[in-house]
């Protein structure tokens, strides 16, 4: 199997071949689908997706496609417009989608979808549809979310950052850490490995409580500040920053030592060889905010406990560089390829 086509499409291929096809807005549509847009929103109704697959989530207590293809629908729900105090979405509708390999066991079928009707009965959802299918050799799966909001006139109000426009001197700010849920998977699958160079009881320092994929409860936090917000995952925070860049038709300053970054996710990625920063990341959130508002919002994140940092500033040229001081590195990120996890 060619490893290289595993996962997302890569941002060339999908401005070339998908998005170029796309309206990005229409007098109705005030949002549509671009690169570093985790949503779409038609007249008063917001779209948005999750998907992931089984296949390096299989034997791992606690998280599995549908969990996280559900878990990424509602953070990208979140970003279009945030959820106060764990009010439950009654007007939200949600749709399944379930593509199986041929030798996937009807109990896993039946455990993924007992998962997602809890979840959408705990979260309000309506399950109003979907499709499952079989595709090609295996016991791999694959697990869509679409989930619809129907917005009331004045809730459009609340929070209108689809409106908003990104400016040349406005932060960028990331909370969470990067590269977590990519290290964490890579602990759970080939920990043998892992013991051969770091002890047991450090590897067990290694990842975090899947709970933290959750970034609903920081954009609520940084509502009031944003203006623009976008998810970190595949291909981690350098593919997060090049998709926002990109959407917002600016470039920008990274200032390399201030990305939140653990150091087991340093330490697990050169023992594989690949760049953290290139690394699955959901859990992390980037923010653009004025500049005067920057330490605002930052000392917000600080004292819920998050952890956060203005790692760079949007420039009127298209160049996107990552520049150190203290490393004497000077980098150009460049478009989302695959996630570091693809290569191993």
């Amino acid at each position: 199997m060619n490893n290289k086509n595993i996962g997302t499409l890569s941002d060339l291929i999908m401005k070339r071949s998908v998005l170029k096809h796309l309206k990005k807005r229409t007098k109705l549509m005030p949002a549509g689908p671009q690169s570093g847009s985790d949503f779409t929103v038609y007249k008063n109704m917001i779209t948005v997706n999750g998907a992931a697959d089984s296949i390096l989530l299989k034997d791992i207590e606690g998280i599995s496609a549908a969990s996280l293809a559900f878990i990424r629908a509602r953070n990208h729900l979140s970003l279009a417009f945030p959820m106060i105090n764990n009010e439950k979405e009654d007007s939200c509708t949600m749709m399944i989608d379930m593509i199986l390999g041929g030798e996937c066991k009807e109990e896993v079928i039946r455990k993924e979808m007992n998962l997602l009707t809890n979840l959408a009965a705990k979260n309000g959802y309506t399950i109003i549809g979907g499709n499952t299918r079989y595709l090609g050799d295996g016991d791999d799966y694959s697990v869509s979310i679409i989930l619809n909001r129907i917005l009331k006139e004045d809730d459009v109000c609340k929070n209108a950052t689809w409106n908003m426009k990104i400016q040349p001197g406005d932060k960028l700010i990331m909370a969470g850490t990067t590269g977590m849920l990519g290290s964490t998977l890579l602990k759970m699958n080939y920990k043998e490995e892992l013991e051969k160079r770091f002890s047991k009881s450090y590897i067990d320092t290694m990842g975090y409580s899947f709970d933290t994929n959750d970034i609903s409860p920081m954009s609520e936090i940084v509502l009031d500040n944003a203006i623009r917000m976008h998810d970190i995952s595949n291909g981690g925070v350098y593919a997060a920053i090049y998709q926002m860049t990109d959407a917002a038709d600016l470039g920008i300053n990274i200032i390399h030592e201030n990305i939140p970054i653990e150091q087991p996710v340093v330490e697990i990625s050169e023992f594989f060889g690949i760049n953290p920063y290139k690394l699955l990341g959901t859990g992390a959130l980037l923010v653009a905010v004025r500049d005067e508002e920057a330490e605002i919002l930052l000392e917000k994140l600080h004292e819920s406990g998050y952890m956060a940092s203005i790692i760079g500033e949007f420039t009127k040229g298209k160049d996107r560089i990552i520049g150190s001081l203290k490393y004497k590195m000077r980098r150009v990120i460049t478009p989302y390829d695959r996630d570091e996890l693809a290569a191993i």
